[in-house]
């Protein structure tokens, strides 16, 4: 079991054969082994931005080594973070054949075997990091403007190294979460809420939905759920990322307002039902046995539809979990990675030629009729002019 970070690394070790039979049941709270920046293919990339955060200018690793080694603790903890810190640079990597992850973790969800699960996301993932772009002076109080939205996407897309054709996909991108979004009749375009959601179905949504739907194709039981509870006691209307968590094991955020004076009673109804549902999965692989007598059946779910249980106090069966992620990164952002880009260039390169050759072709007869015309001409002419001197 884990959140976040944590269950990344719970799904990359339920997949992982050096874990072969150490997991009998998974759950993974807003986290998978497919959600980007995970793992890395290799330590290089790694290595030379240690490098330069701190400031080493090493020509080698031995060298990055012993710069290393002359560093002070405060010196290394204070290094200059990227001012847009969308990917984690010191992640496992892909270790190979004998190595605790042996393959990229897209691989592995597709071949390993697999065990029953639970998974799902909150409904606003990426609420926080509205609010803490807020505090990197991107205006979010009157509405995000478009250069702004255009800049978060292009630095979303552009710097996955996960992807191939990145200039393609953000254009798409840009289409989906932006332009379709900008209505003329606002003075302002709020943007606000199409970015959120970009952020949302690209680190948790999607990455969830094919997980889910790789487990299904096993068919082992898979139950998902969008936690979509919205606390009274919260000056925030958002259920933002952690909202699961702090539900299930009642925490308190230090940066949270919270108040007391509202219907507590239905946050702890939450409480009660949702870790009812995760004790019974652990024990019968069924959320809502016939014996807990719940008013709802949370069905296993299929690969066609993405059934989810949505979890509030009264909660309820749905389909097409996080439809719109799903169908725009796990489908069509795949479908334009896939593109050949090359080929495609090349293809326009030689409709370009053969348009040249066409042209070429059309200028060569039109030169040929105009010298046959000529031909013609002076034939006529030669014929009239010796007719008329047999006439003299």
């Amino acid at each position: 079991m884990g959140h976040g970070s944590g269950a990344s690394a719970v799904s990359l070790l339920a997949l992982s054969p050096k874990a072969e039979g150490l997991f009998h049941k998974v759950m993974l709270m807003s986290g998978t082994a497919l959600s980007p920046g995970t793992v890395r293919d290799t330590a290089i990339n790694g290595t030379w931005q240690l490098d330069a955060r701190l400031h080493c200018r090493s020509f080698n690793s031995s060298e990055l080594l012993e710069c290393f080694k002359k560093q002070l603790r405060d010196e290394i903890l204070a290094f200059e973070p990227s001012p847009y810190p969308d990917y984690d640079v010191f992640v496992p990597i892909v270790d190979g054949e004998d190595g605790l992850i042996p393959n990229d973790p897209e691989t592995l969800s597709i071949s390993r075997r697999k065990s029953p699960i639970m998974l799902g996301t909150t409904r606003d993932e990426s609420a926080l990091s509205m609010l803490l772009l807020n505090e990197k002076n991107v205006n979010m109080t009157d509405g995000m403007n478009v250069p702004v939205a255009e800049q978060l996407v292009d630095n979303l897309t552009q710097s996955y190294s996960g992807f191939i054709n990145h200039r393609l996909i953000r254009e798409g991108a840009m289409h989906e979460y932006v332009w379709t979004r900008v209505d003329p009749s606002l003075s302002v375009p709020s943007l606000n809420e199409s970015i959120l959601q970009m952020f949302s179905h690209f680190w948790f949504d999607a990455p969830t939905a094919r997980l889910a739907n790789y487990y299904s194709r096993q068919e082992v039981p898979v139950f998902l759920y969008s936690f979509d509870h919205v606390s009274e006691n919260f000056e925030t209307q958002r259920v933002f990322h952690g909202c699961d968590e702090m539900f299930l094991f009642q925490l308190e955020r230090r940066f949270l307002e919270t108040r007391k004076d509202r219907n507590w009673q239905l946050d702890k109804r939450v409480t009660e039902l949702f870790a009812e549902m995760v004790v019974n999965f652990l024990k019968y692989e069924d959320p809502t046995p016939e014996s807990a007598r719940f008013p709802f059946n949370w069905t296993s779910s299929t690969t066609s539809e993405l059934d989810f249980l949505s979890i509030t106090d009264s909660p309820t069966v749905n389909v097409g979990f996080r439809w719109q992620a799903h169908v725009f990164w796990n489908r069509y952002v795949r479908h334009l990675d896939s593109v050949d880009v090359g080929n495609l260039q090349k293809i326009a390169f030689l409709d370009k030629q053969l348009g040249d050759y066409q042209l070429a072709t059309w200028m060569l007869l039109f030169c040929a009729l105009f010298f046959f015309a000529i031909l013609v001409g002076l034939a006529c002419y030669c014929t009239r002019k010796e007719a008329d001197e047999d006439e003299l």
